[in-house]
């Protein structure tokens, strides 16, 4: 009996966690990564080189960014080619978020589209890069930033990321409430479980 309870907590808690993966493009909003950008890919023998033409989100100085090869691109079997156009997000300075790395048929963020199966998680996603939502969301995320060293009188080192105030604490609000809510039903169903073997 203690065994079905277990299973039971656990398909709950994987189910709460699973819900969520769909929001990958309005994390991004969130600015905790190095960068989101749109560039040009170039294959070397080892290594990959993207030469940023457009960055969205972030402070990416650099030219070309080296980093690891990646297999394919997300929501498609598409191998990588030299010259590809891709919007890809920069986790630090030599490392792009591999599973998320999409190929593009323009560098022009208003009119691109997002080479991929037509999810809905792509579709949002390109939605935000062609209406400029994450220009925006960096705007936001700067003006934060600088009425928080304003009203702390502290002076921020530029290569210090101050997280939006949603999240400070980087815990997953919808997260929590929704094992919480998970957790009271479970409590609730064994609650009526035992009554109503005490009445047999």
């Amino acid at each position: 009996m203690k065994k079905r309870y277990l299973v039971i907590i656990l398909v709950f808690i994987c189910f709460s966690s699973l819900v969520l993966a769909g929001d990958i493009p309005e994390s991004i909003m969130l600015g905790e990564n190095k960068g989101l950008l749109i560039g040009k890919l170039s294959i070397q023998a080892d290594m990959y080189t993207i030469m940023p033409s457009t960055i969205m989100m972030g402070e990416v100085l650099a030219e070309e960014i080296t980093v690891d090869k990646f297999d394919s691109y997300y929501g498609t079997a598409d191998k990588p080619l030299d010259g590809d156009i891709i919007v890809a997000v920069l986790i630090n300075d030599h490392q792009i978020d591999d599973s998320w790395v999409f190929k593009c048929t323009s560098e022009d963020y208003k009119t691109l589209k997002l080479v991929s199966e037509r999810y809905n998680i792509v579709e949002r996603y390109e939605k935000y890069i062609n209406d400029g939502e994450y220009f925006r969301a960096q705007q936001k995320l700067n003006k934060n930033n600088t009425t928080d060293a304003i009203e702390t009188e502290q002076v921020l080192d530029t290569n210090v990321t101050v997280k939006d105030s949603v999240n400070k604490l980087g815990t997953n609000i919808p997260g929590i409430g929704i094992s919480i809510l998970l957790f009271i039903t479970f409590i609730i169903f064994i609650v009526f479980k035992r009554t109503q073997n005490r009445g047999k």
